[in-house]
């Protein structure tokens, strides 16, 4: 038989044509197989090769005669994976049969569809992971579809996604995406997606990165199967936690883009639904992990197809900045001018080198280090990047040098400085130590980003954008070429006439445009303009009269920059001819701007004819009247001429105080403050002008930013008093749109630096009884204390010593106090309404929540250090200006103690204790102009500096804490970050766990504290009615106290005053709670019967619960001594009646006191004992926790205990809330009998 074996599988048999003589073949060999079992007939070699040819014949078979083969093939492999076949080896790997099966006949595999859906849920990893490998190939399948039949295991492959172990989500993923790949438009391609979506945010960062490439292959694959949202969803991995996603995700998103600029070439997509990509990477520019290296060689390198042209590029810039915010525009102009900075340095730097090649000098190479360090400024490490410049100086070849002075030339193409570029790395090669520091060198220096072929591109652009029409991308090219100007000017060259041009032109967009340009780069390219047009000074001086106030500003800044005195000869005439104009009186708007930008930029011209100018401003405009008609209502947009000028008048005036030069030695500047003052005060220069409300609120809007402006140079001559009337604007004018726009000028002030951190006080204002900050000043308002906090972070990494209060976002708290003490605060000695005061706590109540919970989701200890660190800053500047007297009014200094005891309580009510900060506290200065140290007088102790107002008392308190103060900040901000809790439930691990349980806390102290204000004033209601029979008790005889006082023997109770000085000296130590009778009425000992007694002690033992604000008593008002003897009676008899609902009560939150007591151990333990809530006090003893439970049970409680054990709480008969319990230490007693 062995020679037909032999003959049988030679290869002209098994790779025979015919499929008749193939299928003999292996009919053969399964006999022969068969004959031989259990030994193999053939080698290894031999069956690789027959293999493939019986698989396929038995596929073959099972496709024709599923029918009669199914049930077998069925029962066989249920037999397989349940293990109740033992004739089959047990490593038979039945996976494949099945896969092969699935491929020919899928409908035999009904049956088999529990069982896969069982490996996929079973807890035997190899399992799990060969089922996920599996059912992820057969749905891999090109062309497959998947039946009714196969759903449930679909849904289980996809839930794998979650599974535990990373290695059987990142296989899921992988089978995933080739599932996608091979079919895109599948019917169950949405709910892939939306799976992958909720693992960008898994633990994993090597899951999350696999999600954003499964994702991003399928979109460069097939653009239109991937819906834009899941792209932004995405793009949001930018600012993951991990280094390696957020530069994948980065790489990734350039090559989705570059997919989608070959799209729109090809005319394959249509809309401009992924524009948007370039400005997420710019916005990477802040992101301290990119910066400028990473970011400019993806949009140098892979941003756009290769061979596009630059015509292309161009368009797709001007598409793409048409739709950029302001803060991608400002990454993109902060990208130009660290790489201006670069170039100027390294041109200076080869200056250098080619002038001193053979001198060595000391003076040389100080310089040459100089700017080694400064250039090294602009690289992510400048350690390494100044070590690099130095080797670099040490290069003697040619070649290198001939090519980045290339690179640097404005002249050189885009193709010319790309291969430049590879020739100079290619010189190094990518062994040499230089090798990446020269790359990044090498493209920072070049213009590969822009050259002067995207200029050229971009006026042709304008032309073409113009004509049709398309305002918004004639906008867009204007601006780019504005930018372009400001930090790339020797780009312009060349484009003179193109200038010139369009200056002449008769739209105003690209006349606009034009003229800021040359303001930006007419010094750069003077000499071209001169040659190329002798008329572009009398265009500018036409502009300069005739122009509108926009036009007439960029074109006196433009004759400035393209003479070569810096304009004095030219505006000199120009200043002559605007001063004769103003007595015309035509054109004033325009004539009022040029006057302004000339004592800006040429103050020794303005000051030729200044007075004149003042005096005609002052007299022919600001003291104009013009009666108001009352008849209409009046809106904000309803302002007269007179206004217009008025508000042009004025902002001249500021601008000859704000020269560029030497703003310190104008003089005047009083005068301009008493005006700005009057303005702010009366809405025009005097009381005796007529005008509108509209108008007034606009002039006074004009001040108000005039002040703004003026305090960059002037701040320390600005006084107190128009300080304070620019703070209050948001509140001395009726109209909102006023408040809205000072609010946004006084942040993008203080963004860009040009303006104190004080200002900030002004959003406080902007709060009324019935208006509150909305989103977007919140917003505004976290921004600015997040810049100063960040700042303080800098200045602590650059010096240790740093404790001036002067760096924290909480110094504007001085001047808000002030402030509020001189204007918002009724006297505290004559006015003791406290909704007097609603409105001071709730601004002050904004401030100091905005500035204690800045939101860090990843907090070290270090973390926790600084904020501890802030909120001792807080208590430190409340107690010092409590230790001071007001500089400017002292009367006003019980005002400003006053508001800082609201303060303190705020600080209490947010659960901030100045007991845990000690050793953080430390001494501020206070601004010397407001507060001066408190003179003691004759006769006051030691302690009388800190005086304590009327406001501080545990009632008025009370009072405070029950205003609802959703709105105002905090509430909305635990919506949201409720909502976000849920979510991370839903996506998994990325939510930290100290933020959770804040959370947590907060969301149960809320509750527990909305319950006990609402019992507060229901008691408070009941004391008020108590009046008579308190006033009747103390008419009764003395003899009643003795009687009282058996009651409390025969209780159980002891009321001694010793032991009520005791507990008081205990609380002082902090061992225990502080027990203190009602501030506002003295309860007298009087008889009462011994059930209304007891009633009484229950009743008050129960609610001296302590407060988590405080170690005092929950506020006395609350006390049972408010309440009358009958309602007390009521209580009791009511108990049988509620205590069925108390043991469906009991049952539903079991739970809930379980969490609480495990709270209240770890905050024994916290570090961060000085954020959050305080849920408990460690320093409780437990005799006193004892007492009180004791107490509110009451005397048939024990004597249940000794019978059933544990006694249920009885609280809820005595008319106490079980859930005011919540969140506070329980002592449980377990009877000895039950060990």
């Amino acid at each position: 038989m062995q020679p037909f074996l032999n003959a049988i599988v030679k290869p002209e048999l098994l790779k025979h044509q015919d499929r008749d003589a193939k299928l003999l073949v292996a009919t053969c060999i399964c006999e022969i197989t068969r004959i031989t079992a259990p030994e193999a007939p053939y080698n290894d070699d031999v069956l690789k090769d027959v293999t493939p040819a019986a698989r396929r014949l038995a596929m073959n078979v099972i496709e024709q005669c599923s029918g009669k083969l199914g049930a077998g093939i069925k029962q066989f492999l249920i037999s397989l994976m349940s293990g109740d076949n033992h004739l089959v080896n047990s490593e038979f790997d039945y996976h494949e049969v099945i896969y092969d099966v699935y491929c020919c006949a899928p409908q035999i595999l009904s049956g088999v569809v529990p069982y896969l859906t069982g490996e996929l849920l079973t807890d035997q990893l190899d399992t799990r992971l060969r089922a996920v490998r599996l059912v992820g190939d057969l749905f891999s399948l090109p062309g497959s579809t998947i039946c009714e039949a196969f759903r449930p295991i679909f849904s289980e492959f996809l839930k794998r996604l979650t599974d535990r172990v990373v290695d059987v989500r990142m296989s899921v993923l992988e089978h995933v995406k080739n599932c996608l790949l091979s079919n895109p438009s599948r019917s169950e391609a949405a709910e892939i997606i939306s799976a992958l979506c909720d693992r960008l945010l898994d633990y994993d960062e090597n899951v999350r990165k696999q999600v954003v490439a499964v994702i991003s292959d399928v979109a460069c694959h097939s653009l239109a199967s991937v819906p834009v949202e899941t792209i932004k969803l995405v793009a949001e991995r930018l600012r993951d936690k991990s280094l390696l996603v957020k530069k994948f995700t980065l790489e990734r998103l350039a090559e989705i883009f570059k997919v989608y600029c070959t799209s729109c070439t090809d005319g394959s997509i249509t809309t401009n639904e992924y524009d948007w990509i370039p400005g997420k990477i710019f916005r990477c520019f802040y992101d301290k992990d990119f910066r400028s290296d990473t970011i400019e060689s993806i949009l140098c390198g892979f941003l756009f197809p290769t061979g596009f042209s630059t015509k292309d590029k161009v368009k797709c810039w001007i598409r793409v900045f048409s739709g950029f915010d302001k803060i991608e525009v400002k990454a993109l102009e902060r990208m130009l001018e660290q790489k201006q900075r670069l170039q100027q340095e390294m041109q200076r730097y080869l200056s250098l080198r080619q002038m001193h090649q053979d001198t060595d000098s000391p003076d040389l190479q100080k310089k040459v280090l100089f700017g080694f360090r400064i250039m090294s400024r602009c690289f992510s490490d400048p350690v390494k990047a100044e070590e690099s410049f130095q080797i670099l100086d040490q290069l003697k070849d040619a070649n290198i040098w001939r090519i980045l002075v290339n690179l640097l030339d404005p002249n050189t193409s885009f193709h010319q400085a790309s291969s430049g570029r590879d020739d100079l790395l290619k010189i190094l090669g990518e062994k040499h130590r230089l090798y990446d520091f020269l790359s990044t060198l090498s493209l920072k220096c070049s213009y590969l980003l822009f050259n002067k072929e995207h200029v050229k591109e971009i006026f042709l652009e304008a032309t073409v954008q113009k004509s049709t029409g398309n305002i918004q991308y004639t906008h867009s090219c204007m601006n780019i070429l504005v930018i372009l100007a400001r930090f790339s000017p020797l780009l312009l060259g060349g484009a003179e006439e193109e200038l010139v041009k369009f200056l002449k032109d008769d739209n105003e967009i690209i006349k606009e445009g034009i003229l800021h340009v040359l303001a930006k780069a007419g010094g750069t390219i003077r000499e071209q303009l001169a040659m190329s047009s002798r008329s572009i000074d009398l265009i500018l001086e036409r502009l300069c009269l005739e122009g509108s106030r926009r036009q007439a500003k960029y074109a006196v800044h433009a004759l400035a920059a393209i003479t070569k005195d810096d304009g004095l000869k030219s505006l000199s005439v120009l200043y002559k001819r605007l001063v004769d104009m103003l007595e015309e009186k035509t054109h004033l708007p325009a004539v009022l701007q040029s006057l302004g930008c000339i004592a800006q930029i040429a103050m020794p011209v303005f000051e030729t004819r200044e007075s004149d100018i003042e005096e005609f401003i002052k007299s022919k405009i600001l003291r104009c009247s013009n009666k108001a008609d009352t008849s209409a209502k009046e809106c904000w947009d309803d302002k007269s001429e007179l206004c217009l000028l008025k508000v042009f008048g004025l902002k001249t005036l500021v601008k000859s105080y704000l020269p560029v030069k030497d703003a310190h030695l104008r003089l005047g500047i009083s005068n301009l403050l008493e005006l700005l003052r009057n303005i702010l005060s009366f809405g025009e220069i005097s009381k005796e002008i007529e005008s509108s409300s509209v108008d007034k609120a606009h002039l006074r809007l004009a001040a108000a930013k005039a002040v703004l402006r003026l305090s960059r140079y002037w701040d320390h001559k600005i006084p107190l008093d128009v300080f304070q009337l620019t703070l209050r604007t948001p509140e001395m004018i009726s109209f909102p749109q006023a408040g809205k726009l000072f609010l946004r000028k006084v942040h993008q002030y203080i963004k860009d630096r040009l303006l104190d951190a004080k200002y900030a006080c002004a959003f406080l204002f902007n709060i009324t009884g019935s208006k509150l900050l909305d989103e977007e000043e919140k917003q505004n308002l976290a921004d600015i204390f997040q810049m100063y906090q960040q700042a303080k972070a800098r200045l602590v990494s650059v010096q240790s010593d740093s404790n001036s209060s002067t760096a924290y976002p909480e110094y504007i708290l001085p001047y808000l106090v002030y402030v509020l003490a001189h204007h918002s605060c009724p006297k505290t000695d004559e006015c003791k309404d406290v909704k007097a005061f609603e409105l001071i706590y709730r601004q002050l109540f904004v401030a100091i929540s905005m500035l204690v919970n800045r939101d860090e989701d990843t907090k070290s200890e270090v973390g926790v250090n600084k904020e501890k660190q802030s909120i001792s800053v807080i208590f430190s500047i409340f107690k010092s200006i409590k230790c001071s007297e007001d500089n400017v009014d002292a009367t006003k200094s019980e005002n400003s103690h006053a508001i800082c005891d609201l303060g303190l309580s705020i600080m209490k009510r947010l659960a901030y204790k100045e007991e845990d900060l000690q050793g953080l506290m430390q001494s501020v200065s206070l601004p010397s102009l407001l507060y001066k140290p408190y003179e003691r007088k004759e006769g006051e102790g030691s302690q009388a500096g800190e005086r304590r107002t009327w406001l501080a008392d545990e009632t008025v308190l009370s009072h405070f804490e029950s205003l609802k103060l959703e709105s105002d900040g905090m509430v909305q901000q635990e919506i949201s970050e409720g909502e976000a809790l849920k979510d991370s439930e839903i996506e998994g691990n990325d939510m930290p766990l100290r933020k959770m349980i804040k959370l947590l806390k907060s969301k149960g102290a809320e509750d527990g504290k909305a319950k006990r204000k609402k019992s507060l004033l229901a008691e408070a209601k009941d004391a008020k009615n108590d009046t008579d029979i308190l006033k009747l008790a103390r008419e009764i005889n003395l003899s009643s106290r003795e009687m009282s006082s058996k009651f409390e023997s025969s209780n159980g109770h002891n009321h001694s005053p010793t032991k009520k000085e005791k507990l008081g000296q205990e609380h002082q130590k902090g061992k225990k709670r502080k027990t203190s009778g009602a501030a506002s009425v003295q309860v007298p000992k009087h008889s009462r019967s011994l059930s209304a007694y007891t009633a009484f002690k229950i009743s008050k033992s129960v609610t001296k619960v302590p407060s988590r604000d405080s170690g005092d008593d929950w506020h006395e008002a609350k006390d049972a001594s408010f309440q009358s003897t009958e309602m007390d009676m009521d209580k009791i008899h009511d108990s049988k009646d509620q205590l069925r609902t108390q043991k469906t009560f009991n049952k539903n939150n079991g739970s809930d006191y379980l969490v609480s007591c495990i709270r209240k151990k770890r905050s024994i333990s916290s570090k961060g004992e000085g954020k959050g809530y305080d849920w408990g006090h460690s320093d409780v003893s437990d005799e006193d926790d004892d007492e009180n439970l004791e107490s509110a049970a009451g005397s048939r409680v024990k004597s249940k205990r000794s019978i059933a054990g544990l006694a249920k709480c009885t609280t809820k008969e005595d008319g106490i809330d079980i859930a005011d319990l919540i969140g506070y230490r329980i002592k449980v007693w377990w009877p000895m009998d039950k060990k």
